[in-house]
């Protein structure tokens, strides 16, 4: 059965030019919008994945280790339009699985400038995240990130039909059902969609 990363990766052109070996080891996408900017997330369960993308990653995000998980393992997360900018985002599952994950800001040459932690909210509550700087100093706490509906996608409106679609042929075809679930930053210019099995 196909996995995520080959049933979606033809809608972007960071996604399309994968190569199949990390494309059959991606469980989920979640697509970004920041501010007029569209970026894709790549979520694998598998590090070695996550360092072929990078190049680098940082110990606290490579040998990270979370326990409780259903599925019994970690997941890494990679922006690939950050890839090779002064900015690189990367996240990890928490410790804990249920509690949530967190986001590391990397810069160009390998040093963490940012860390946020996503406190997951349950069923339909807000995550909440609290930021700190590079030496640990929290910059802010409690920034609400919502469960929305499709309405409030800030990116191109096609994308969500392109999905619909995906979602429905897979399921008509195969029997394959596809998560999805469409997250806004309440204060800010920043929607999201998540694809998952």
């Amino acid at each position: 059965m196909s996995s995520i990363g080959n049933i979606f990766s033809h809608l972007r052109p960071s996604t399309k030019s994968l190569d199949s070996n990390i494309l059959d080891k991606t469980v989920e996408f979640i697509y970004s919008y920041r501010s007029g900017v569209e970026s894709v997330c790549l979520v694998t369960s598998d590090k070695d994945v996550l360092k072929s993308i990078a190049g680098y990653v940082p110990d606290v995000v490579y040998n990270a280790k979370t326990e409780g998980s259903a599925y019994d393992y970690t997941r890494y997360f990679i922006d690939l339009e950050s890839v090779g900018t002064d900015l690189v985002r990367m996240y990890t599952d928490q410790p804990i699985f249920d509690d949530g994950i967190i986001g590391y800001n990397i810069s160009a040459s390998g040093e963490i400038i940012q860390k946020k932690i996503y406190n997951a909210g349950y069923d339909d509550d807000p995550v909440l995240i609290d930021r700190y700087d590079a030496e640990g100093v929290l910059i802010s706490t409690g920034e609400k990130e919502l469960v929305v509906d499709e309405s409030f996608w800030g990116g191109d409106g096609s994308l969500i039909n392109d999905i619909n679609e995906i979602i429905s042929n897979e399921f008509t075809n195969n029997e394959k059902i596809i998560g999805v679930t469409y997250m806004k930053k309440e204060q800010k210019d920043q929607s999201y969609i998540r694809v998952f099995s």
